[in-house]
């Protein structure tokens, strides 16, 4: 019957692992221990869902012996890889010109052009900000390819990276450096495979060892693996079954039941050789006597992995649940299995090990007080553990990975990026008023300040190059992608992107760098960090161009009056170059003014009107635009309040002709002064 129990036993484990193994999948990258409603990996999903990508690789070539038709070529091919979202080269760097404010188009040079048969690189790029340490080091001597990994593959760096490297070879480079996240990711996912197939079989052989020096029989040496080593398969099933990840914390589960778990069988066989020399009925008296030790024994130390089960880390949390319940039928498995597995034939031959060495009392006394001294002293050591995590630092030194970070950060001068993504409060269409595109000026002055950062990029950078007002450069960047591949690097529709990119790579850098912008926000009226933390900031009134509720006028610094009871308003904002007549919501402008504009129009002309008649309030308005090129415009367009000049037209009841009436009239003019000149006049 015993041994009916332990065959039975060892084939329901069997089938467990059947059942499970296709549900086993191996997860390498550092969300796998974070839970799905962390606020940091919130974060980082709104981010890849905004702009589509989900972090960034980058390959370093040296330029020197590669031509620049080879690397036009190896920028192709790997564009179109599956998993690559955009590709950044010295290939879509352009020096931008002044805005055409006809056509509302940016000129710009490549820098890179053609000359006769060969492609030539104007070296001035190494002066231009915005590329130089992004795509090219300060020194010309490396090239960058910039790789944003389209959403939806962040899981899958063993085989994006392996057919990156693929690409790379065919085209005959062989000489290149890889570094990013999805570099590092699939670095890890290589040593989970070795943790997992790779080093279990020297763990066995080297518990096997030990034990062989122990029983000095092969068949007991044997028999002490067989229940830590069902335990550890009916895990891996319960693994499967239940959708756990592989990662690199829960691939050391097998291995902890195992070392752990072996003691439990030594105890149990090195108790049976012991029954067998004294007792008639040796396996059920060692199964009478070693029941409660073991099990007590598993319990304990059960109770120290269950610590792991109240962190808010969801990998620390499956390793405690899935140890303790390995623990716990490898114990089990030692009471139910062993004892159907040895024979009492086995007696006969039995060799009891010799008695203990005695250690002298001198010794003893030394040993202890050794043992109370470094319990004394081990919290202070603990306190100088450095509580630090770099993704780089799991590797060792002289490992590829971490010289080519040497190299990234010594040709580069950075590592890591990070972003902060500013989205309109609300939601809706990206859109910055005057106000805060000059805070966000200053804002990314002080960002490029702090400590561990060496470089930022965003769209204050090519206003600053441009000399073109921020809120009308973001909509042309969204309308014409003047700057290639490098506008998803800044641009949405909904949102715009600040790379901040630090020489530092751990936990504690990433930290402080994190402390320091949100005290650096908090000083900001207009910047407000969202809901959620994580390096998601929103503006905080990005649709606010005026207030209605207060009758200011923010966005238009000319106007005519009318003597016909008809008003003419000039605005400045980049407006379309099509004279046609449209509805009011469907005014068309770079910030989509539409029903607000026609409302606040009809809520200010009781406080221009001249006379007793009212413009028309059945909610009809026209507006025509137009641009006027002039010196005017020219000379506003300097102004970073001010872009193209376009007018808008409401007209009332008409009651007889009349002079026009003008006056000129500062943002934020009230309707109350606005009446006072014009009663004045």
């Amino acid at each position: 019957m015993i041994k009916l129990v332990s065959f039975a036993t060892l084939t329901a484990v069997v089938v467990v692992l059947f059942l499970g193994i296709d549900g086993l999948y191996f997860e390498p990258s550092p969300g796998s221990f974070l839970s799905e409603d962390d606020p940091e990996l919130m974060a980082f999903s709104r981010v890849a869902r905004e702009f589509g990508d989900t972090g960034t690789v980058m390959v370093v070539l040296n330029s020197s012996g590669l031509s620049l038709e080879k690397l036009k070529e190896v920028t192709q091919k790997i564009d179109g890889l599956d998993w690559v979202n955009t590709v950044a080269s010295v290939f879509d760097a352009v020096e931008l010109g002044k805005l055409n404010l006809l056509t509302l188009q940016i000129p710009k040079t490549e820098y890179v052009y053609q000359s006769g048969e060969k492609l030539v690189l104007n070296m001035d790029i190494l002066n231009d900000p915005f590329y130089r340490d992004l795509i090219i080091s300060s020194d010309g001597e490396y090239y960058g390819v910039l790789i944003t990994v389209a959403s939806g593959n962040e899981f899958k760096s063993g085989s994006n990276i392996l057919s990156l490297k693929a690409t790379l070879k065919e085209l005959g480079i062989n000489e290149y450096r890889l570094i990013g996240e999805s570099v590092a990711n699939s670095t890890t996912f290589r040593s989970i495979m070795d943790l997992t197939f790779v080093y279990p079989p020297f763990i066995f052989l080297a518990i096997f060892t030990v034990y062989m020096v122990k029983f000095r029989r092969i068949s007991l040496a044997l028999l002490t693996l067989v229940p830590p080593a069902g335990a550890a398969v009916l895990v891996v099933g319960i693994m499967g079954l239940i959708k756990t990840q592989i990662n690199s914390l829960t691939v050391m589960i097998p291995s902890f039941i195992v070392i752990i778990g072996s003691a439990y069988g030594m105890h149990f066989l090195s108790r049976f050789q012991e029954n067998c020399a004294k007792q008639e009925n040796p396996i059920r008296r060692t199964i009478h006597e070693e029941r409660v030790p073991i099990l007590f024994s598993a319990l304990t130390t059960m109770a120290g992995f269950s610590s792991y089960i109240l962190l808010d880390m969801r990998a620390f949390r499956d390793m405690g649940i899935l140890v303790c319940v390995g623990i716990f039928s490898s114990a089990v498995f030692t009471l139910i299995i062993l004892p159907g597995l040895v024979s009492t034939k086995w007696c006969a031959s039995v060799v009891l090990t010799a008695s203990p060495v005695e250690i002298s009392p001198k010794i003893r006394k030394a040993l202890m007080w050794v043992i109370v001294v470094m319990s004394a002293i081990s919290p202070l050591l603990i306190m100088t553990i450095p509580m630090n995590i770099d993704q780089y630092a799991f590797f060792k030194e002289n490992s590829e990975i971490r010289r080519n970070a040497e190299k990234m950060k010594e040709a580069f001068g950075w590592l890591t990026n990070y972003t902060l993504m500013i989205t309109p409060k609300g939601g809706g269409k990206l859109a910055i008023t005057g106000e805060q595109a000059s805070q966000l000026v200053d804002f990314q002055k002080e960002l490029e300040a702090l400590e561990g950062i060496s470089k930022v990029l965003s769209p204050v950078d090519i206003s600053r190059q441009t000399n073109i007002p921020l809120p009308l450069l973001i909509r042309v960047l969204d309308n014409t992608g003047v700057l290639g591949s490098a506008t998803s690097l800044m641009i949405s529709q909904r949102a715009m992107r600040i790379n901040l990119f630090s020489p530092t790579s751990d936990s504690l850098s990433a930290e402080k760098l994190k402390d320091s912008v949100k005290e650096l926000i908090a000083r900001y009226p207009l910047l407000k960090p969202d809901t959620e933390p994580g390096g998601l900031f929103r503006t905080n009134t990005p649709f606010a161009f005026h207030d209605l509720q207060k009758r200011k006028i923010h966005f238009y610094r000319h106007y005519t009056y009318r003597a016909d009871h008809s008003f003419q308003l000039h605005l400045h904002g980049p407006i379309q170059n099509k004279p046609e007549h449209l509805n009011g919501p469907y005014f068309r402008d770079a910030h989509g003014f539409g029903d607000r504009l026609r409302d606040t129009l009809h809520h200010m002309a009781p406080k221009i009107r001249r006379s007793r008649e009212s413009l028309s309030s059945d909610g009809g308005c026209h507006i025509h635009q137009r641009i006027e090129p002039n010196r005017r415009l020219l000379r506003s367009f300097t102004d970073p309040t001010a872009s193209v000049r376009g007018c808008c037209q409401i007209d009332g009841e008409r009651t007889g002709g009349g002079d026009d009436i003008h006056s000129d009239s500062p943002p934020g003019d009230s309707g109350e002064a606005m009446e006072k000149r014009q009663t004045a006049r």
